[in-house]
């Protein structure tokens, strides 16, 4: 029955498309009446979005239906006064897509990435805490220690390569076990790259084969059903359970500890980390209904066993891919010839932060340079690059643009930061755009642009919930690297292509040389 109900889906997918408008022909992006701009989405999501938003710009429009074949008619929304609207009004009548929940939901469940309404409002009180300043100050500390470990392994490379020879990282995988190891350690007060067990190994990989299978899913028009055993659903549910394996035991063994105690606060058995305050959630509710309160209030407050691996898996994914995601597109840029003398002036900032320590003043107030950087990385290439939302009821935006109830809306920090207008030469990369003219940051970490022509975090009340913490672990693996080595390229270098999934990503691994600086 389950069969014969997705083949439905399939022909009533057919007609809707055949129906849906066909968006205009442009260079490089063809179309056709079934599938629409479907195949060259597939191929260059990033690109053909930002060929579109383009064309609307020529034209003098705010937004332009894309015809996606079997995916539907998505909008895609590029005016400022248009965009502004979708983030900060639309919370009530517009959600997160069914396309996402199929997708990225398979790997995090409705955590907060992806919970609407009243529930996204009440796991995001949940979820706060853990990133208000009195914890960010303290996660400096570890930020700090990781970094300065990246940092000697590469140093310990450099100098183990042979006379007149190279030593080589690859940037991604580099960024990414760091990352990964700080939002571990930071929220969950446990390290999932470099545990000393085969599960905690596995975690890194696995995570990856999890991200390209939601990536997948999300751009097929018709995927199999996620119960039907293909090679494809095989694999990712034998990488899943390797997460969700480590994901729960750290809630049981934290449980354990703290059902020890009769879950005293500030017993050995709390870190007072993302973790406990989750778990915390939960011994409210259960204390709530042996008490015999109010049943529906007393739920509210409390999260069920799958709610906290659903949280933590999404803080472990959200909290790690997007900031791996920029510091390895930032050392594209970088390692550069022509940015010889942003490396150095980083280093330098970079070697005052090793000598006097990370502290949330220095951060905030005394790497102006590093800071540019990053953010001009993050203008170039933002790894949330693109956002959809699904009108619920019909609405209508500024400047008479009306939506009606079941349509897609396509939002794109990567097009947004790419309006001539708005940016001069938008496709170099220029940091010395957000300094002023004192050599100091504009404003902090946006330029003195306006709040939704640069917003590599989102904005409204979606706003990335740990973007200061990411921002704060950018600056200091940025700087910590390059105050103690050389980052450039090999002589046969190629600039790696965008893949724009559900992050925007190199299409391809790629190797930086790494060398001692003179002053490390």
């Amino acid at each position: 029955a389950g069969m014969s109900w997705y083949f439905i889906a399939f022909f009533v997918a057919v007609g809707h498309a055949l129906r849906a408008p066909i968006a205009p022909a442009l260079p490089g992006y063809p179309k056709s009446r079934l599938l629409g701009v479907l195949p060259s989405f597939r191929r260059d999501a990033a690109g053909c979005l930002a060929a579109h938003a383009s064309y609307c710009r020529r034209e003098g429009l705010d937004a332009v239906a894309l015809n996606m074949g079997l995916l539907g008619t998505f909008t895609l929304v590029v005016g400022a006064e248009q965009v502004a609207s979708v983030f900060e009004d639309g919370e009530s009548v517009m959600f997160k897509s069914a396309i996402d929940r199929r997708g990225v939901g398979l790997l995090t469940g409705i955590g907060v990435l992806l919970a609407d309404g009243k529930e996204h409002t009440r796991k995001r009180r949940l979820v706060l805490p853990s990133f208000d300043a009195r914890r960010l100050t303290a996660y400096v500390e570890t930020m700090s220690d990781i970094s300065k470990q990246v940092a000697d392994e590469l140093l310990g490379a450099a100098d183990a390569a042979p006379p007149g020879g190279a030593a080589t990282f690859e940037a991604s995988n580099t960024m990414s076990s760091a990352a990964l190891r700080i939002v571990g350690l930071c929220l969950f007060s446990s390290d999932p790259a470099g545990g000393s067990d085969a599960a905690t190994k596995d975690f890194g990989s696995a995570l990856e084969e999890c991200l390209e299978h939601t990536a997948w899913i999300s751009r097929s028009a018709l995927p199999p059903p996620k119960w039907l055993p293909t090679r494809r659903n095989r694999r990712f549910w034998r990488n899943l359970r390797v997460l969700d394996s480590f994901v729960y035991g750290l809630i049981e063994e934290r449980r354990s500890a703290l059902s020890a105690e009769g879950g005293a606060r500030g017993g050995d058995g709390q870190r007072g980390d993302l973790l406990d305050m989750l778990l915390s959630a939960q011994v409210v509710d259960e204390e709530a209904e042996r008490a015999e309160r109010d049943e529906a209030a007393a739920t509210t407050t409390g999260l069920s066993t799958t709610e906290v691996r659903d949280e933590a898996m999404t803080l472990l994914l959200a909290g790690h891919e997007t900031s791996a995601l920029a510091l390895t597109w930032c050392l594209h840029f970088l390692s550069s010839d022509e940015m010889v003398q942003w490396r150095d002036e980083i280093a330098e900032e970079g070697r005052a932060l090793l000598r006097h320590g990370a502290t949330p003043a220095r951060l905030e107030e005394q790497m102006p340079r590093t800071r540019a950087a990053l953010c001009e990385a993050l203008r170039l290439r933002p790894p949330a690059w693109a956002f959809d939302r699904e009108v619920q009821r019909a609405v209508e935006l500024p400047g008479g643009l009306e939506l009606r109830k079941r349509e897609i809306l396509l939002l794109s920090p990567f097009v947004q930061h790419q309006d001539p207008r708005v940016f001069a030469e938008p496709h170099r990369f220029d940091p010395s755009r957000f300094m002023s003219e004192a050599g100091e940051l504009a404003e902090p970490w946006d330029g003195g642009y306006d709040r939704f022509e640069y917003i590599p975090f989102g904005q409204g009340r979606r706003r990335c919930i740990g973007y200061r913490f990411a921002r704060w672990e950018m600056l200091v693996i940025l700087a910590t690297l390059l105050a103690r080595v050389e980052v450039t390229r090999p002589s046969d270098y190629s600039a790696p292509p965008m893949e724009g999934s559900v992050t925007l990503r190199p299409a391809t691994e790629f190797e930086l040389v790494v060398s001692r600086r003179a002053s490390a």
